[in-house]
């Protein structure tokens, strides 16, 4: 990592502030140092801009929308904003470790072939009690070129364990305000074809999981969950360049078949009821 490199942490919201208080504070307690703190108001109507306006910390930039629920246009406003070398991301309703930038850092200096990194994560209820978010193996890392473990379900990135350099999240176009799911999935994808990924096989983040008693039904939700998340995907081109900039671009299409033409811009996802998987992957000469 870049000597005291700085790192743009992206925290969206939408009428959380009691969730949000813990979001802030876990970024304000970080022992890495060199940070900002981009908060994206999605027109809350409850106390969240107040609270943030109270803070009265340089650190900390607020951005104000209007109500989009549309969470890839909120972390897009806020990454124009961003002046940072890395992009770190963060959801309202989950915290980190106090040390988890640093160890990205640690992990990327490590790694310097990796512009991207990502860590283990668990998560809790309301009241607090811990949940299984995986099946019995539990979190398992997976690092390098991970596209392909991507869209088959078998890597564990989330928004709120991603951090990666600004300059890479700008040059594949930042999150597709088109998509109204998997918008991160498919921000992993395109991240995936163009570096390897560094991971911190530590649990630095907790997801906070809604809705009242979390059963064994959890996997089933889960695996619905990616499920759907595969179907906004499909048929979707991602173009791998796997290595050095001097070896061919390999085309990624998930779900269907694949494209040559590399200036081709992904279209929109097919409704459909077909699974994430992909179905080829053939040579093109795109640069």
């Amino acid at each position: 990592m870049l000597e005291r490199a700085l790192v743009s942490v992206i925290l969206p919201t939408f009428n959380n502030e009691a969730h949000l208080r813990e979001a802030i504070r876990s970024v304000l307690t970080q022992t890495y140092r060199a940070r900002e703190l981009i908060v994206v108001d999605d027109g809350s109507t409850d106390g969240t801009r107040a609270y943030v306006e109270s803070l009265d910390n340089p650190e900390i930039r607020l951005i104000v929308s209007e109500h989009t629920g549309n969470p890839g246009r909120a972390r897009n406003l806020a990454l124009a904003a961003a002046q940072g070398h890395y992009i770190a991301f963060l959801d309202s309703d989950d915290w980190w470790e106090s040390d988890k930038l640093a160890a990205q850092g640690a992990a990327l200096t490590r790694r310097p072939e990796c512009r991207w990194c990502y860590t283990g994560l668990r998560g809790v209820t309301d009241d607090g009690r811990e949940i299984e978010l995986f099946d019995r193996r539990g979190f398992v890392p997976h690092d390098g070129w991970i596209l392909e473990r991507l869209a088959a379900g078998g890597a564990a990135v989330t928004t709120s364990t991603v951090m990666v350099e600004r300059a890479l999240v700008e040059r594949v176009g930042g999150f597709d305000e088109r998509l109204v799911l998997a918008e991160d999935l498919d921000l992993w994808m395109r991240l995936a074809a163009q570096s390897p990924v560094a991971v911190v096989p530590r649990i630095l983040v907790t997801r906070r999981v809604h809705g009242g008693s979390y059963s064994a039904s959890r996997l089933a939700a889960t695996a619905r969950r990616a499920a759907a998340a595969g179907r906004a995907v499909r048929g979707r081109t991602y173009h791998a360049r796997r290595g050095a900039a001097t070896r061919p671009c390999v085309t990624y299409v998930v779900g269907g078949s694949a494209q040559n033409d590399a200036a081709a811009a992904p279209q929109p996802p097919p409704r459909t009821n077909t699974s994430l998987a992909a179905q080829s992957l053939t040579v093109c000469g795109c640069s």
